[in-house]
């Protein structure tokens, strides 16, 4: 039997403790209530694992929510989330998808490894 606990943002005020739900098959992961409200848009691609987090991804990947931790992965067949992606413009005014490249995302700056600010372009 494994166990998957939501993910509540720290910002939410949860004064119980978060239900564990047991589950022991994907089929079965997939179709608690709690995991079902998630994969419902239209932009919708697919699950994924980010370590021990099942991660919904959408728009192609533009746009992902963690859902919840696994206790076990282990034996759970998912595609390996590999980071997000982001339509960016750099400071030269090419426009690019980045990725991996990114180490992190405030507001609309996106700031690359090697120090360059690029301007997130959402949608």
């Amino acid at each position: 039997m494994n166990e998957f606990t939501q993910h509540i943002p720290a910002f939410v005020d949860v004064r119980e403790k978060i239900p564990t739900h047991e589950f022991e098959t994907i089929e079965d992961l997939l179709s608690l209530e709690v995991v079902k409200r998630y994969g419902q848009g239209k932009d919708f691609s697919h699950f994924a694992l980010s370590d021990n987090h099942l991660m919904e991804i959408s728009d192609d990947g533009f746009k992902w929510w963690v859902v919840g931790y696994i206790k076990n992965v282990k034996d759970l067949v998912l595609p390996k989330w590999e980071g997000g992606k982001y339509r960016a413009a750099l400071p030269n005014g090419d426009k690019v998808i980045l990725s991996s490249e990114v180490v992190s995302s405030c507001g609309d700056v996106l700031t690359l490894e090697d120090g360059t600010k690029a301007k997130n372009l959402g949608k």
